[in-house]
C-alpha cells in the first residue's frame, strides 16, 4: 500500500566494517523511490544527497516528487534535512525518476544534476551555488522518452562532460517519433478510487491516415476498466476508436497525459553554453532496455568507452519479454563515435 512504512530510506553507517543503521538521520519518506545520489552540492565539505521518486504505489504513471537532502551532520551524529523546496522546487511532482548524476556540464566548478526516468525528458537542472535552477534546453526538453539509465563522461574529448542515456530501445512493439510519439493516459475514469492507464500509439486507419488509439484491445482493457465493454459493446466498435473518442466517453474525467517520442538510447554531445546535441546509440544498443552503463578506457587507447546491460523480463504477456540484450562493449574513438565490439572479442 501507498503508505507502507517499508518505503522508507535507511541509512548505515560503516562501523569498522560493521554496518549500523543511523535512526533518524533521513526524513520521514514514505515513497517508492529509484536511486540515491551523493555529491557535495552546496559545497560546504560534505556529502549531500538526490532522493529519485520513482512511482506512487497504484496509481501508475501519475508524477511523483523527488528531494534534495543537505547533510547536516555534526559531533558524530548524522543527519539529513529536506531542502528541496528552496533549493529545487521544480522536483515536486517532477515525474518517475529512474536514474540521475551529479554532473559539472559547464565546468563552473559546482556540481549540476541531470536526470530522467518513464515518460520523461531528459532535465538538466544547473546549480547556482546550491540552488538549482531548469536548464531551458529545446534538445533535451523534446527528448521525451522511457529512460532507464544515465552515464557521464567527456567522450569526445573537448574538455566537458558528454552523457549517454540508456531507454527502451527499438526492439518492440512500440514505435515513437516527434510526430507520432507513444502515450499514455491516466486517470479515475470509472470513480473507483483508483487510477486507470490507457496506453496509445499510432497506426494507419482504413483511408492510410495515421490515427492514435489504444494500444491494447478491449478484452486487456476492460480487466481494469470494466466500463469500457458498455460504452463499446462490440469489440469492432472498440478496435476502431481513436484514443480522443474513447475519452469522449468519461466527459468528466481529467486524464493525465504522458508523452514518449523517442525510445533509443542515445549520446548526448555537450555543445557548450546549455546547448546539446542528441543522436542515436548503434543499432546493436537498440535490442533491448539499457539498464546499466559504465564508462572507462577499457581498451587502453585512451578514448573514454562505453559498457552497457540490460534487458528485462518483466513484460507484459502481449508484449513478451525484453531478452535480446547479452550487454555491449562500445569503443569510443574520441570524437563521440562509437564502434560496437562482438561479442565473440569482448
Amino acid at each position: 500500500p501507498e503508505s507502507a512504512k517499508y518505503y522508507q530510506d535507511r541509512l548505515f553507517v560503516n562501523n569498522g566494517g560493521a554496518f549500523v543503521q543511523a535512526e533518524n538521520a533521513l526524513p520521514d519518506f514514505i515513497k517508492s523511490g529509484s536511486c540515491i545520489k551523493a555529491a557535495d552540492f552546496d559545497r560546504d565539505g560534505d556529502l549531500d544527497l538526490f532522493i529519485g521518486g520513482r512511482v506512487l504505489p497504484a496509481f501508475y504513471p501519475m508524477p511523483v516528487s523527488s528531494y534534495i537532502l543537505r547533510n547536516d551532520s555534526q559531533n558524530g551524529t548524522v543527519k539529513f534535512t529536506d531542502i528541496s523546496a528552496e533549493a529545487a522546487p521544480m522536483l515536486k511532482d517532477i515525474g518517475m525518476v529512474c536514474d540521475a548524476i551529479w554532473t559539472d556540464y559547464d565546468n563552473d566548478g559546482w556540481a549540476d544534476l541531470l536526470l530522467t526516468g518513464e515518460w520523461m525528458p531528459l532535465t538538466l537542472l544547473k546549480n547556482r551555488k546550491g540552488k538549482l535552477e531548469q536548464v531551458q534546453s529545446p534538445e533535451l526538453a523534446k527528448a521525451t522518452g522511457l529512460w532507464n539509465s544515465l552515464v557521464a563522461a567527456d567522450f569526445d574529448l573537448d574538455g566537458d562532460m558528454d552523457y549517454v542515456a540508456g531507454n527502451l530501445g527499438e526492439n518492440s512493439f512500440f514505435k515513437a517519433s516527434e510526430a507520432h510519439p507513444i502515450g499514455i493516459y491516466a486517470a479515475d475514469f470509472d470513480g473507483n478510487q483508483s487510477v486507470d492507464a490507457i496506453p496509445t500509439a499510432w497506426f494507419p486507419d482504413r483511408t492510410g491516415q495515421m490515427i492514435e488509439y489504444p494500444y491494447y484491445q478491449r478484452i486487456d482493457i476492460e480487466k481494469q476498466l470494466t466500463k469500457i465493454k458498455g460504452l463499446f459493446p462490440r469489440h469492432k466498435e472498440f478496435g476502431v476508436a481513436s484514443i480522443q473518442e474513447v475519452l469522449a466517453k468519461f466527459p468528466n474525467a481529467k486524464p493525465l497525459a504522458l508523452k514518449a517520442a523517442n525510445l533509443r538510447s542515445a549520446y548526448i554531445e555537450n555543445l557548450g553554453g546549455g546547448k546539446f546535441k542528441i543522436s542515436q546509440l548503434p543499432l546493436e544498443t537498440q535490442t533491448a532496455p539499457v539498464y546499466g552503463a559504465l564508462a572507462g578506457d577499457f581498451n587502453g587507447d585512451g578514448n573514454p568507452d562505453l559498457l552497457l546491460s540490460g534487458n528485462d523480463f518483466g513484460g507484459e504477456v502481449g508484449m513478451g519479454r525484453y531478452d535480446a540484450f547479452n550487454g555491449l562493449l562500445l569503443t569510443g574513438d574520441g570524437a563521440g563515435h562509437f564502434i560496437p565490439v562482438p561479442m565473440a572479442k569482448s
